[in-house]
C-alpha cells in the first residue's frame, strides 16, 4: 500500500549573511531547549525587530529575549559600541501530536540599524525541534490530524 500525503510546507528564502557589525563572544545550550549567546557590538545600533518567515506560525513555540527584554518589545532599543548583547532563547516542549511530529528549524534574525541608517541582522541560533521519538500510533494520529488519512 502506498499513501501519498501532503505533510506540510517548505519556505525557501534568500539569505545574505550580513552581520559584520557584531562579534560572537560565546554561547551555551541545554538539552531542555535553552540557548544563550553573547555578542559584542562593533558600533552603536538600534534594534528593529526579530523576524523569520515562519514567525506567525510558531510564535507560541519559543521564548526569545534580548538583554532580558521580550523580542516583541525590542523595537527602538539603542545599544552602544562595545556593549555585550545577551540573547536568550528557549524552545518550548511540544504538547500536541501535530507539534511533536513537526520539524522546525526557524533561524530567526535580529534586525538592527546603525547610526547612519544602514540595516543589517545577526542570527538567533538554536530555535529548532527535530522529532526523534516516532511510533505507529503517533504517526497515525498525526496523519489523521493533517487530513492525510
Amino acid at each position: 500500500m502506498i499513501l501519498i500525503a501532503n505533510l506540510g510546507r517548505i519556505i525557501l528564502h534568500k539569505d545574505e549573511s550580513n552581520f559584520k557589525d557584531i562579534d560572537h563572544i560565546g554561547s551555551s545550550g541545554s538539552a531542555a531547549g535553552e540557548f544563550s549567546s553573547e555578542k559584542r557590538l562593533k558600533k552603536n545600533i538600534k534594534l528593529l525587530k526579530v523576524d523569520t518567515p515562519l514567525l506567525d506560525c510558531i510564535k507560541d513555540c519559543f521564548n526569545i529575549s534580548i538583554d532580558s527584554i521580550d523580542y516583541k518589545n525590542i523595537s527602538g532599543t539603542k545599544h552602544e559600541k562595545d556593549k555585550v548583547l545577551s540573547i536568550y532563547s528557549k524552545f518550548k516542549t511540544p504538547k500536541s501530536i501535530f507539534e511533536k511530529y513537526s520539524y522546525y528549524d526557524i533561524n530567526p534574525k535580529l534586525y538592527y540599524e546603525d547610526d547612519k541608517g544602514n540595516r543589517s541582522y545577526t542570527p538567533i541560533d538554536h530555535i529548532s525541534h527535530t522529532p526523534d521519538n516516532f511510533h505507529f500510533i503517533g504517526i497515525f494520529k498525526y496523519l489523521k490530524l493533517r487530513g492525510a488519512i
